[in-house]
């Protein structure tokens, strides 16, 4: 039996212990990966031979034995793999993002620009980038969508891909094209099919990045609440053991009436390392958004700073840029014009923090000063570059 097959059977083995007149983990031998005891059978097992064996196993008790589960001197010593980082800033090695948006403010472009970051480089071989995000390693990605039709998945990937070459394996994983012929699609709120899809990850040992789009789509199957932490927690197990193995989880989710979280139970919070909210900008050539970083486990204050991400939709091509500056000039206009730091918060739709960072960023590099009344004014260094 597989360590995973062994924590897979404590719980319902610790329920039977002082029930059931004896409780045993039994290991049959040669048997296929998850193989079940009709392979061993079908391979020549007999009731005698699974009589004996019987005999061999003792009683199942119950384990607490802790002293292997500590951690000491001797750990802290010792030389851990170093988790390689895949996206600066946020995203490494045994991480889980979350990613929040309203509907339809480009969370989907956001995600696929951000898997075909990390599987592609541009036509002279070049590392890409992502407005401030920026690819340090690519890698395989598995992206796993629930919602959007097949025919606009293939025409949006081939656009924003365009001019880039594959340099990694990247595969999708889509709910609506397995409907579509006719099979029947896993169904990620079944625990037979979470398994299924981690064991496949560990079997196939290539994906390093695994995106989920969207939560809505994916974990919820009409009678359970997302409001409730409880119904959440049998998901948020399996994240946490998918991160555990060494894969990297990025899912996607709806806000709801506070545009700083996602919709639900802040109960996902628990787990997360990362987690982004992307807030509509108007835009006059496609999809434009802030991003901005509420939480940020792995990464510090100074790479946090809002910044706006714009992708140009145009004869079935899809570029993206930052508007690069663009966020903290109007920020700073709208002080000098008198509006306080809750207005432009609200105006903006960012943290009162990021305004406060803005405002001393505009100090330190000279672009406002007081003047003789000693109220700050915007300086010519201000005006000429912004």
């Amino acid at each position: 039996m597989s360590l995973q097959g062994k924590y897979n059977c404590r719980p319902s083995a610790n329920a039977l212990l002082g029930k059931a007149e004896g409780v045993m983990l039994l290991q049959l031998p040669n048997m296929p990966e998850h193989g079940d005891v009709s392979d061993w059978i079908s391979a020549g097992g007999t009731e005698e031979q699974l009589l004996e064996l019987i005999e061999q196993t003792k009683e199942y008790e119950y384990e607490n034995d802790y002293s292997k589960f500590l951690l000491g001197e001797d750990w802290l010593k010792s030389k851990l793999p170093v988790r390689k980082v895949f996206m600066y800033p946020y995203l490494t090695e045994k991480t889980i993002t979350e990613v929040d948006g309203d509907k339809s403010v480009g969370k989907t472009f956001f995600g696929l620009a951000t898997f075909i970051c990390l599987t592609h480089k541009d036509i002279d071989g070049n590392l890409l980038t992502l407005g401030q995000n920026k690819v340090i390693n690519t890698c395989p990605c598995l992206y796993v969508d629930g919602e959007m039709p097949e025919q606009e998945m293939q025409e949006r990937m081939n656009a924003l891909r365009h001019d880039l070459t594959p340099v990694e394996p990247f595969k999708l994983l889509s709910i609506p094209n397995i409907i579509g012929r006719e099979l029947i699609p896993p169904n990620f709120t079944v625990s037979e099919d979470r398994e299924a899809l981690l064991q496949f990850l560990i079997q196939e040992e290539q994906y390093k990045v695994i995106f989920f789009d969207n939560v809505s789509c994916l974990f919820e199957n009409g009678t359970s609440d997302e409001n409730s932490i409880k119904d959440w927690k049998q998901y948020q197990d399996w994240l946490g053991r998918i991160r555990a193995r060494g894969f990297s989880v990025v899912f996607f989710h709806h806000t709801g009436y506070s545009a700083e979280h996602g919709r639900g139970t802040s109960g996902r919070q628990d787990i997360i390392d990362n987690q982004i909210v992307l807030k509509r900008k108007k835009s006059s050539v496609g999809v434009r958004f802030g991003v901005e970083y509420l939480r940020a486990r792995s990464f510090g204050s100074k790479d946090r700073e809002t910044w706006e991400l714009e992708f140009d939709i145009k004869d079935n091509q899809i570029t993206w840029q930052e508007s690069e500056g663009k966020v903290f000039a109007d920020i700073i206009r709208r002080l000098m014009d008198g509006a306080t730091q809750k207005q432009v918060q609200e105006e903006f739709s960012c943290g009162q923090s990021y305004v406060s960072q803005c405002k001393q960023k505009a100090i330190k590099e000279g672009y406002i000063r007081k003047d003789s009344n000693s109220k700050l004014k915007l300086t010519d260094k201000f005006k000429e570059k912004y």
